[in-house]
């Protein structure tokens, strides 16, 4: 038991029981954090992965969206119609030379005016293979050619436009009469073989069994020889002249589309993907529809929807099925666990770091308060026990001069500075008494203590207003304006705040009177309409017509780009001119400058803006017609500036306007509201309305103005 004989020190103890509780508390604690925040992290990143799956399944049905539409719209677009129509009827004129017959091959034509056609826009082709679609004439084409000059330039600038690899025009019964990228496919005839089992094939077949217009087939991804066995998909439609199919359209989409798509153009970092990331296609039998980041590295088998660690438990994976017609395709995502969960690893190794300095600090501690630190520390407790029972004479004996003795020091001469501090009560009175500030504690709705300017506030007599019932506005530790209640009935504005007094279970309240600034706030108002209508009739009747006397001039001296900023500055000065001083109030009335004013918001960039009048809305005041009128002004100029809406919504009432929009709102509480805010809410004040601001961080904004009739 020698072994023990250490711990019967009580310092050692201390010391053991200190560092033995640390290193449990923080093995515990880091176990159970690294354990959780793995889980968190991991279902974070499935989640994250579930996000990403999502938005690259609806950019993917989006594009097979897009492919149908375009297919559609070629297909009943007359000039595709039409050049289908030509090219059948100028197929059997096609010739060529005799040497246009020796070129053989299994997917090569036998068919003499497929060999001219493979011959003029192929063999004698100048441009190199990859490139055969910039032909446009063809000397020795005949009929054929100069259809296929009309219409080529179209189709083709449609093919480069929208990322496809070729467009075909096929007769009914199967004959390519056309192509756009010209390959060896370019006459072939699809009802034989060996076009006959190919996925152009199938969708021709497809597309002239459809019953009727506006439907489109899609073939899936299959090697397609012609493209040099490239995987190739077909979307096809008939194309219908007066009820009856006089062909098919197909496009041919390469995997290199959708690989741009589902890679986000090779940007697999900044898509959320990382170091280990990727994302693919597969259809039901597991086959790729797309291509891999990483060479060899697809997944297992999976089915319906579902996220999980994969079965070597490397990577973390989200997959889902794809809506995309005629097809069973599902997407996967996936990400290494190792880089997912790295930053767990990273925290481990700060937990057990921080563990062991906490270790330490504690022994240290232990070390501290093992060498007589306990009498001292209880002598304080009981000095601070004193204190509280408000014994301002407790005081320590300060018989050390380390940080114990320093400590009962800073306690002595903090029970002296409390003691001078309650015996000071009277000046603290007498700095009431003559404070111009209202200030009051309230308990229960009664006054319990007011200085002289509070007595004043409420119109009461001098020591009349203790214990006096009152009623007073909701108010915090905020200054906030509010409406105060005298003995004699009538309201003054004051600026208030309050605070709590605990030990007496009341509340102190600091009032200052602001009906002065009011009146001044209201003549400041006035004053800024006037002057907006001076600057405004200066605009309108100085400005703008010396403005359209150079248009004139300009015009009379033939220089019209003069003129044409000069007219476009005159009528930035008239809608100037509007904006400051809305004469159409004045003539047409509250409703129609509000109708304008929501057209003028939108013709300047802003979003669009639903009017609605509910009711009649009667002549009003011209000071309320004015002051709605500023405020709708105001807070579409806001919208447009800072909101990022996309629909505002203005409700026309008598006396009342609401203006909600969608935007991404604002923390009301957690700023001062800017000048355009507050001077909405000074003019519904000045005329006795009532005015709310209802927002939130990404919740859209209402305001709600409300006047006396």
């Amino acid at each position: 038991m020698r072994f023990l004989a250490p711990f019967r020190s009580y310092r050692t103890k201390l010391q053991a029981a200190f560092v033995g509780l640390a290193a449990l508390a923080i093995t515990i604690t880091g176990w159970e954090a690294g354990y959780g925040a793995a889980a968190a992290l991991r279902q974070a990143t499935l989640d994250r992965l579930t996000v990403i799956r999502q938005t690259r399944a609806r950019q993917i049905e989006r594009y097979f969206q897009d492919v149908s539409s375009h297919v559609l719209a070629l297909a009943t677009d007359e000039s595709a119609i039409t050049a289908l129509e030509e090219l059948d009827r100028a197929w059997p004129s096609l010739t060529a030379p005799a040497e246009a017959g020796t070129r053989r091959g299994e997917w090569l034509p036998t068919e003499p005016q497929a060999l001219a056609l493979q011959y003029h826009y192929i063999v004698a082709n100048p441009h190199p293979v990859g490139a055969k679609d910039r032909l446009l004439v063809a000397p020795g084409a005949g009929a054929y050619g100069k259809v296929h000059t009309r219409f080529h330039p179209t189709l083709h600038r449609y093919q480069s436009a929208f990322g496809f690899y070729d467009i075909f025009l096929i007769d009914p019964g199967g004959r390519v009469l056309y192509t756009v990228f010209k390959e060896v496919d370019l006459g072939a005839n699809l009802a034989a073989a060996p076009y006959v089992n190919t996925a152009l094939a199938r969708a021709h077949r497809r597309a002239m069994a459809l019953p009727e217009p506006e439907k489109t087939v899609l073939e899936d991804y299959a090697p397609y020889i012609p493209s040099h066995e490239a995987q190739a998909a077909f979307v096809a439609a008939p194309v219908w002249r007066s009820g009856e199919k006089v062909g098919v359209l197909a496009i041919q989409i390469s995997m290199d589309e959708v690989n741009r798509v589902m890679t986000g153009n090779g940007h697999w970092r900044e898509e959320g993907f990382g170091e280990t990331g990727q994302a693919y296609m597969v259809d039901a039998r597991n086959a790729l529809r797309s291509g891999l980041r990483f060479a060899g590295q697809g997944g297992e088998p999976v089915a319906g929807t579902g996220t999980a660690i994969s079965a070597d438990g490397r990577r973390l994976r989200s997959w889902g099925p794809l809506a995309v017609p005629e097809v069973n395709w599902l997407l996967v995502a996936e990400i290494g666990v190792d880089e997912a969960l790295a930053p767990v690893a990273q925290l481990q190794w700060r937990i057990a770091g921080i563990g062991l300095l906490i270790a330490m600090v504690f022994f240290g501690i232990a070390r501290w308060l093992g060498r007589g630190v306990t009498a001292p520390v209880l002598a304080l407790a009981e000095g601070a026990r004193r204190l509280g029972l408000r014994d301002f004479d407790a005081r320590l004996p300060v018989t050390r001069t380390d940080e114990i003795g320093e400590l009962a020091a800073a306690f002595n001469r903090m029970a002296e500075d409390l003691k001078q501090t309650t015996v000071s009560k009277e000046a603290v009175d007498e700095v009431l008494r003559t404070m111009l500030n209202a200030v009051f504690v309230v308990k229960g709705g009664r006054v319990l203590r007011a200085n002289p300017a509070a007595e004043r506030l409420f119109g009461c007599e001098p020591g009349r207003l203790t214990e006096r019932v009152v009623a007073l506005p909701a108010a915090g530790t905020a200054a906030v304006e509010a409406e105060l209640t005298r003995v004699d009935g009538t309201q003054v504005p004051v600026l208030m705040t309050a605070a709590p007094l605990r030990e007496e279970d009341a509340t102190v309240y600091a009032a200052q009177d602001i009906t002065e600034l009011r009146r001044l706030a209201g003549r400041l108002i006035a004053a800024q309409e006037e002057e907006r209508s001076r600057i405004a009739r200066e605009l309108h009747d100085d400005f703008s017509q010396r403005v359209a006397a150079a248009a004139i001039t300009a015009g009379r001296e033939h220089n019209e780009a003069a003129r044409e900023q000069l007219a476009g500055l005159a009528n930035d000065l008239h809608a100037l001119s509007r904006r400051l001083h809305p004469a159409m109030l004045d003539d047409l009335g509250l409703e129609a400058a509000m109708a304008a004013e929501c057209r003028a918001s939108f013709e300047r960039g802003g979003p669009p803006v639903e009017f609605l009048v509910e009711g009649p809305i009667p002549p009003g005041e011209p000071e309320a017609n004015l002051a709605l009128y500023r405020i709708l002004q105001e807070a579409l100029r806001n919208i447009a500036r800072h909101a990022n809406a996309q629909q505002v919504t203005v409700r026309l009432r008598p006396y009342e306007l609401e203006i909600t929009d969608d935007g991404q709102g604002f923390d009301a509480g957690g700023r001062t509201p800017g000048l355009g805010l507050a001077s909405m809410e000074e003019r519904v004040r000045l005329l006795g309305g009532h005015w709310t601001l209802q927002t939130a961080p990404g919740k859209g904004t209402r305001i709600h103005a409300r006047l006396k009739a």
